[in-house]
């Protein structure tokens, strides 16, 4: 549920903790998170303010270990609790605009700058690092593999699918569960950084090159092709130039096996946070339409 502080007293807030500010401005904001903007010592910052600090822990550990020129990460510069109990965290602010926000003809210049960084992300050196699934603010997978982070969805220790079978349609949700243990068998225990929600929200460009890929709460360890997987269940029409070009390079083993794998898990995901977690999610019929056509694939 979403934290909701006055702009003045956020203002306030910061000047007492880091002295005069000015551009003091509300962002638009996230899911969760109330977010400014505000320049400090010739800087430009910002500020996002959520009930949980679990992600801008998570958002500090990613920008201190992967930021590189490759994968522009936007610096952290603190994460700390305010006196009211919310969690905020202050980092630097990157230039650019989200790729959701270009117009569809300027799409196309970006497509190869965009395919680097998924590349980047893939690429990251995962030393000190552990695991696989969702990792912690220490770098810590949840799993001690990658079958076992797929197969969990199904795990009532970690899916108590009872909670929410009023609100969804048993019967599909059961035969995702099958068809994706039919393809786990296809999914190689590969360990690789992902997103894990790279999308058009999550990126900004300067309109000729990428500057920074944000929100990394649902960063994971495991297959690349997750992060094609996850482009290609939520199929936003300013991400299909990078997704036509990543099946490109994408078709290795089994590779239309395990994206169907993955989008499926995705969708299981999907379906059970709109519902168990937040209520009853606006996108929640999108998203039962969209695991009913991928089940049809099978």
């Amino acid at each position: 549920m979403k934290t909701t502080i006055p702009k003045d007293r956020v203002k306030a807030f910061l000047e007492k903790r880091w002295g005069t500010i000015s551009d003091f401005c509300q962002l638009t904001e996230g899911l969760s998170s109330q977010a400014f903007g505000f320049r400090f010592d010739k800087n430009n910052y910002v500020i996002r303010i959520n009930t949980a600090i679990d992600g801008f822990k998570k958002d500090a550990y990613v920008s201190q270990m992967f930021r590189s020129e490759s994968l522009p990460i936007p610096e952290v510069v603190e994460v700390d609790y305010m006196k009211n109990g919310k969690a905020f965290c202050i980092a630097r602010k990157a230039d650019g605009i989200r790729i959701q926000d270009l117009e569809v003809e300027e799409l196309p210049q970006i497509t190869k700058s965009v395919v680097d960084v998924v590349g980047a992300i893939a690429n990251a050196d995962l030393t000190g690092t552990s695991g696989f699934g969702r990792f912690n603010s220490k770098g810590e997978g949840a799993f001690s593999s990658w079958n076992a982070f797929l197969q969990s969805i199904w795990d009532s220790a970690y899916y108590d699918w009872n909670r929410v079978h009023n609100q969804l349609d048993r019967h599909t949700i059961e035969k995702m569960f099958t068809c994706m243990a039919n393809l786990n068998k296809y999914c190689p225990e590969t360990r690789t950084l992902i997103h894990g929600d790279f999308g058009s929200y999550n990126v900004l460009t300067d309109k000729s090159s990428i500057t920074a890929v944000i929100d990394w709460d649902l960063a994971l360890f495991g297959d690349p092709l997750y992060e094609l997987a996850t482009l290609l269940f939520w199929n936003e029409d300013h991400m299909t130039h990078v997704r036509e070009e990543l099946q490109l390079r994408g078709n290795t083993n089994y590779a239309s096996e395990r994206l169907l794998c993955y989008q499926l898990h995705c969708g299981l995901q999907e379906l059970y946070w709109s519902t168990a977690n937040q209520g009853t999610d606006a996108l929640l019929p999108w998203i039962i339409n969209r695991c009913k056509t991928l089940i049809q694939q099978k």
